[in-house]
C-alpha cells in the first residue's frame, strides 16, 4: 500500500522527536509529512495536503485539539484522528471519543502503546483501501442509487435521533462503506447532511414570530431549547434570537 502520511500536532518538540522515532524506525508504512505546534497550523497545512494521520495534542495554544479535530471531521471526516492527553484532561479525552477519535494516548507517550496502536490503524487503513477500490471499481449506477435512497431516508427522518451506524444497519451496509460512498457523491457526510436538513428547519421556523425557541426545539426533537441554541450557534455561528431578530 502507499505510504499513509502523518501529521504531529503539539507544541512540545520532544514530543514530535519521540512519534517521529517511533515511526520512522518501527514502521514503513507510516511516513511524517508534517510537524505543528498548534491546531491553526495544522489547519493551514492540510487544506493544501491531505493527510491521511492525525496525531494531535489536546492543550495547544491558540487553537486547542479538539477545536481544531471538529474542523477537522467537518471538512475531512475520512482523516484518523489520535489524541495526545494527560490524566487531567480525562474529560477532553471523553470528548475526543465522541468526535470519532481513532484512540486517545495518555502523556506521558508510552512507546509500546503507541506502536500497537499504530499496528491496529495499518490494518484499518488496509481494509479501507479495499473498500475504496472496490467504490471506485464498482457499479457506479448502483452506487449512486443507494446514496439516493440514504439521501431519501435521510429527508424523510431528518427530525428522529437516529444514529449513523442504525441507517447503515437499515441499509445492510458497515458504517465505514456508508459514510464513503455518501461523501463520495455528495461530498458530506450523513451525519453532516442530517444536521443541515435540521437547521434549515430550524431557519424556516424561526422566521415565524408565533413560535417560542422552546416550541422550535420541541418541533425539531431536541431535549430543550438550550441544546437546539447550541446546536444552532455552532452551525450557524449565530444564536436564534439573533438569526430571528435579522428576519423580523
Amino acid at each position: 500500500m502507499n505510504k499513509i502520511d502523518v501529521l504531529i500536532a503539539d507544541d512540545e518538540i520532544h514530543i514530535h522527536n519521540k512519534i517521529r522515532k517511533i515511526l520512522e524506525n518501527e514502521f514503513d508504512q507510516y511516513q511524517v509529512v508534517a510537524t505543528v505546534k498548534n491546531g491553526l497550523q495544522a489547519l493551514s497545512y492540510i487544506e493544501k495536503h491531505p493527510i491521511d494521520l492525525i496525531i494531535t495534542d489536546i492543550r495547544m495554544p491558540e487553537m486547542n485539539g479538539i477545536d481544531f479535530a471538529e474542523r477537522v471531521r467537518d471538512k475531512y471526516p475520512l482523516t484518523k484522528i489520535i489524541f495526545i492527553t494527560g490524566y487531567e484532561e480525562f474529560e477532553y479525552a471523553k470528548k475526543a471519543i465522541r468526535l470519532n477519535a481513532s484512540d486517545f494516548l495518555l502523556k506521558p507517550i508510552n512507546t509500546s502503546e503507541l506502536s500497537t496502536l499504530l499496528n491496529e490503524l495499518i490494518v484499518e487503513f488496509e481494509k479501507e483501501k479495499v473498500l475504496d477500490f472496490g467504490i471506485t471499481t464498482g457499479n457506479q449506477a448502483s452506487i449512486e442509487d443507494s446514496v439516493k435512497l440514504i439521501k431519501k431516508f435521510l429527508h424523510e427522518n431528518y427530525l428522529e435521533n437516529i444514529s449513523i451506524s442504525e441507517i447503515a444497519e437499515k441499509f445492510g451496509f458497515s458504517q465505514a462503506y456508508l459514510t464513503r460512498i455518501y461523501f463520495k457523491i455528495e461530498k458530506t457526510t450523513p451525519s453532516k447532511y442530517q444536521l443541515t436538513l435540521r437547521m434549515n428547519a430550524a431557519k424556516k421556523y424561526l422566521k415565524d414570530p408565533s413560535l417560542t425557541i422552546a416550541e422550535i426545539a420541541a418541533l425539531l426533537n431536541y431535549s430543550d431549547q438550550f441544546a437546539f441554541s447550541k446546536a444552532f450557534k455552532k452551525h450557524e455561528n449565530i444564536s436564534p434570537m439573533e438569526y430571528r431578530k435579522m428576519y423580523l
